[in-house]
C-alpha cells in the first residue's frame, strides 16, 4: 500500500491506497493539500481504500438512510455517531471509526465514478468535522481590498458558481466555486478557505463573462457542455486568492426569485434557516454523524457576520454588481 498524506486546515490526514484511480474523486477535491510527510505529531486521521471483488452490507447496524444522493445511488447509512457505514450494493461499502480515528473503503470493480466521488466527499467531510472544522456547500470570493471573505450558498442550479465568476469581473478574487472549509479560531471567530479543486465552467457562463471566455478552449466542451479550469490558471491571471484562511465578512444566501433582484439583510433566526437547508440532510433518525458538529461551526460563523438574502432574477453581471456595490468596499 502507498501512504499519502495531507494537510486539511491543519488536520493531518494518512491515506493509504495501492491505486490512484480508487482516491482520484478525493484527489480532485484536495489534491493540492498534499504534503511530502505526515505533519509533525503523526496523522490525526487515517483512510483506507482498497478494491476487492465484492462487497458485503454492514451486519448489526440500524439503517437511519436509505436513497439517492446528487441521483447516485442508492446508499444505505447505518451505525451510530461512534461508529457509521456508507453502503452501496455492489459497488462499496465504507465504515467510520470515529473513536479510532480512521475510515475504511472497499470498493469493488463494479463501482461507478460517479458512486465513488459521493462516498469519498463524505470521507473529507468526516474527516474535517471530527477534527472541528466543517465544510460548507457554498461559493467564496475575497473582497477587492483583501480584508474579508464573503460566502454564497443556494441549492444547486441556483447560480452561485456563476455569480461568483461574474464577481470576479467585478475586482473580487475567488477562492472557491463550491466547497469551503470554516475553521474555528481561539478567540471565538471562525475563518473560511476554499477547497482547492478545479472550477467546472459551463459553456453558457462562459458566454456571458467575457474574462473567462478568453481563458477558455473553444474546442474543449464536454457532453455537458464543460470543462474544467485549473487553479494555477486562475492564479496566474489575478483571480484567484491563495489558500490562506481568511475572515468571513459576510453570508450570502441565494434565492430565485419572479419579482425585483435584491439583497436584503438577514435576521440570525432566518440565515440560520437557510443555511441548514442548504446543507444540511435529515435521515430518518434525525442528523447525520457529524452534522452537530457541522451547525456549531454554521452558528458561529453566522454570529460573526452580515447575512444576506440576495433574490436573483437577472443577470449575473448585475447580481454581481449589486453585491460588490453594497459589499465590495
Amino acid at each position: 500500500m502507498k501512504l499519502r498524506h495531507f494537510n486539511l486546515a491543519g488536520v493531518g490526514l494518512e491515506v493509504s491506497c495501492k491505486k490512484q484511480d480508487l482516491i482520484a474523486p478525493l484527489l480532485s477535491l484536495i489534491g493540492p493539500w498534499e504534503v511530502p510527510h505526515a505533519i509533525a505529531g503523526g496523522p490525526d486521521y487515517r483512510l483506507s481504500v482498497t478494491r476487492e471483488d465484492h462487497v458485503d452490507e454492514p451486519d448489526g447496524e440500524t439503517v437511519f438512510f436509505r436513497g439517492h444522493i446528487a441521483g447516485d445511488g442508492p446508499f444505505h447509512f447505518a451505525g451510530c455517531a461512534q461508529s457509521w457505514s456508507i453502503f452501496t450494493p455492489d459497488e462499496l461499502v465504507a465504515r467510520f471509526d470515529v473513536e479510532g480515528g480512521r475510515a475504511d473503503y472497499v470498493v469493488a470493480p463494479a463501482c461507478q465514478a460517479a458512486t465513488l466521488s459521493v462516498a469519498e466527499s463524505f470521507a473529507l467531510d468526516h474527516v474535517l468535522s471530527v477534527n472541528g472544522h466543517a465544510m460548507v456547500h457554498a461559493a467564496c470570493a475575497e473582497t477587492p481590498d483583501g480584508t474579508g471573505r464573503v460566502i454564497l450558498h443556494a441549492p444547486s442550479g441556483t447560480g452561485k458558481t456563476t455569480t461568483s465568476l461574474a464577481m470576479v469581473g467585478e475586482g473580487w478574487k475567488l477562492c472557491t466555486d463550491d466547497a469551503s472549509v470554516l475553521s474555528p479560531e481561539a478567540d471565538g471567530g471562525v475563518v473560511v478557505r476554499g477547497v482547492p479543486r478545479a472550477i467546472k465552467i459551463h459553456r453558457k457562463s462562459a458566454g456571458m463573462l467575457p474574462w473567462l471566455s478568453q481563458m477558455l478552449d473553444g474546442q474543449a466542451w464536454d457532453e455537458n457542455g464543460e470543462q474544467w479550469v485549473e487553479r494555477p490558471t486562475l492564479f496566474d491571471q489575478g483571480y484567484l486568492a491563495d489558500d490562506k484562511p481568511a475572515p468571513i465578512s459576510a453570508v450570502i444566501a441565494l434565492r430565485r426569485t419572479a419579482g425585483p433582484m435584491r439583497l436584503v439583510k438577514q435576521d440570525g433566526v432566518d440565515a440560520f434557516t437557510s443555511i441548514m437547508e442548504d446543507n444540511i440532510s435529515l435521515s430518518s433518525a434525525g442528523l447525520f454523524p457529524g452534522h452537530e458538529q457541522r451547525m456549531d461551526v454554521y452558528s458561529s460563523a453566522l454570529g460573526q457576520a452580515d447575512c444576506y438574502l440576495l433574490e436573483i432574477n437577472g443577470s449575473p453581471q448585475d447580481a454581481a454588481a449589486l453585491i460588490t456595490s453594497e459589499l465590495g468596499r
